[in-house]
């Protein structure tokens, strides 16, 4: 029997990886600039090192270590950009992976509303065909008292009687078409 906390615990689920999907964009944001950082500064450090190549090849030792710190910190940079790019196609898939459970876990939720509403309507079901047994034998009972009525009336207005059981016979195909008709169209 599907019951409301499965599907509140449906929907923590659902939360729950909405915010799981949330952290993985952070992470994902925080790679992809952490890439575009660290290509700007090596773009920074590579027109540097254009600018020492003169001074460094006519044998200046104050360029010459300028050059090689700054081949060292690029070196670092380029690891540190590789490392941040392999993390942001990381995360991308992460984020994919995410985002398809979120979508199945609202499936979930739906299936489970669905399963909810499919019980109480047949809750419902079986008051209606209760309650349409009971009307069916309230209009019996009103044919034969009618009937009765009608044999009784017969034995003193024959014509009378049978007007009776025609209007009867209309009177109630109108009541039903009255209170049921809508659901019948």
């Amino acid at each position: 029997m599907a019951t409301k906390k499965e599907e509140q615990n449906l929907e923590a689920k659902v939360e729950e990886i909405g915010k799981e999907i949330e952290q993985i964009e952070n992470r994902l944001g925080q790679a992809h600039a952490r890439v575009e950082q660290a290509s700007l500064e090596l773009d920074r450090k590579e027109v540097r090192l254009r600018e020492l190549s003169p001074a460094v090849f006519s044998g200046d030792d104050k360029a010459q270590r300028e050059f090689e710190e700054l081949e060292a910190s690029s070196e670092v940079l380029v690891r540190s950009r590789r490392v941040a790019s392999d993390a942001a196609e990381g995360f991308a898939k992460e984020l994919e992976e995410a985002k398809e459970r979120h979508a199945e876990a609202k499936r979930e939720v739906h299936r489970q509303r669905y399963r909810i509403l499919s019980e109480e309507l047949g809750e419902v079901d079986l008051k209606r065909d209760d309650l349409a047994q009971q009307l069916k034998e309230i209009i019996e009972e009103r044919g034969r008292l009618i009937s009765a009525m009608s044999g009784e009336m017969n034995s003193y207005d024959q014509e009378q009687a049978n007007r009776m059981a025609t209007a009867y016979v209309g009177a109630e195909r109108y009541w039903l078409n009255e209170e049921f008709g809508q659901w019948l169209r």
